[in-house]
């Protein structure tokens, strides 16, 4: 999108001024979104950090809800936790880095835990096979 904004405020037509910016700054906050955005985990606690600021920290051995959504028509990927405190939170999947998150999950949630989806379920098999990263568990 900042691509498209960009050619289009090359472009120097008043339409395409006014349409590049638009796509310019979309994809500017897309990008500032996508850099700001941070995961991290502390002991059994997950913290996160998005562009709106800090997220509820959720206490991962005790999830009561775990669900990745698939790509919708004009959505990306979403995951949302939830512990058993009430505390969630939603992670832009499509364009966060969450690899290291599935396979900390993997350490939390079964394979047949009903918590998880079955979309998040294929995610977390994937690191099931290879193992925690860091040594983990």
């Amino acid at each position: 999108m900042l691509a498209v904004g960009v050619i289009g405020i090359a472009a120097q037509e008043t339409g395409a001024v006014v349409v590049g910016c638009f796509f310019g700054v979309v994809g500017l906050l897309g990008l500032v979104a996508a850099l700001r955005t941070r995961v991290w985990i502390d002991g059994d606690v997950l913290h996160s950090r998005t562009i709106r600021g800090y997220g509820e920290p959720i206490r991962l051995d005790r999830l009561t809800y775990a669900w990745l959504s698939p790509f919708g028509r004009n959505s990306g990927r979403q995951l949302y936790l939830t512990d058993a405190t009430g505390s969630t939170v939603t992670l832009d999947a499509t364009n966060a880095r969450l690899a290291r998150l599935y396979a900390v999950l993997a350490g939390y949630i079964d394979h047949d835990d009903p918590i998880a989806n079955k979309l998040l379920q294929r995610r977390m098999a994937k690191h099931r096979r290879r193992g925690l990263p860091l040594g983990l568990g």
